[in-house]
């Protein structure tokens, strides 16, 4: 398998779909859109399955430890407090930035 070379300013993309159209076989040609639809689908259900498993598991832990669900709280509340808006988390879409989840011990 080869790719484009990076040095293609075109094709600055990263995203994983990119990534495998710019894949070409041993002969130089593109793969096909079944093989790509089939990459994209495995990745999807990995990712699903991973996600759900640990999702369940950490749900399990925190009801068995209500001290830890406690502490993860009052760290939420600490960063919204922080921000200063006086409507934050008020019927509007709460997102953390990066920064502010590197902050976190509990979560």
């Amino acid at each position: 398998m080869e790719s484009f070379s990076p040095s293609d300013k075109s094709m600055t993309r990263s995203d994983l779909l990119t990534v495998f159209t710019r894949y070409r076989d041993e002969d130089g040609n593109p793969f096909s859109e079944k093989f790509l639809r089939d990459i994209c689908i495995n990745f999807i259900l990995v990712g699903r399955d991973t996600l759900s498993v640990t999702l369940a598991w950490f749900f399990w832990l925190l009801n068995k430890h209500p001290e830890v669900e406690k502490n993860i709280l009052a760290e939420i509340k600490k960063i919204v407090d922080g921000r200063g808006s006086k409507n934050a988390g008020d019927g509007e879409e709460l997102v953390f930035m990066p920064e502010e989840v590197k902050k976190m011990e509990y979560l």
